[in-house]
């Protein structure tokens, strides 16, 4: 709990736990510092959540995609991509919802001729 209460506040020394917490048995703890790391935007847990995307649980996949979205990295699009065919049309929505977001953060810059 203490954890959390810190991440909330944007500590980054509640990072590493937070990450190490993806991997938990329980699915409300991954769902939660999923959600807590995509506030934090913490560059450090993208791939850690990305793996999230092929989770067992709908709610830990709906979780990881909103969190990507609000980190903002590129390194997520494909994997969201490519959960926009996940069974769950709820995980689908958020997955092109995180699309967005990212895209808005990081617009292609194409060269003018």
């Amino acid at each position: 709990q203490a954890t959390l209460v810190l991440a909330k506040l944007k500590y980054r020394s509640a990072e590493q736990p937070l990450i190490m917490a993806l991997a938990d048995y329980n699915s409300y703890m991954r769902e939660n510092a999923a959600e807590i790391l995509g506030q934090m935007q913490s560059k450090l847990s993208v791939e850690p959540v990305v793996m999230l995307l092929r989770d067992k649980n709908r709610t830990v996949r709906e979780k990881a995609a909103m969190a990507l979205g609000e980190i903002g990295d590129i390194r997520a699009i494909i994997p969201l991509k490519m959960s926009q065919m996940d069974q769950h049309k709820s995980v689908r929505t958020m997955a092109g919802a995180a699309l967005e977001k990212i895209t808005a953060k990081n617009p292609i810059k194409f060269p003018v001729f």
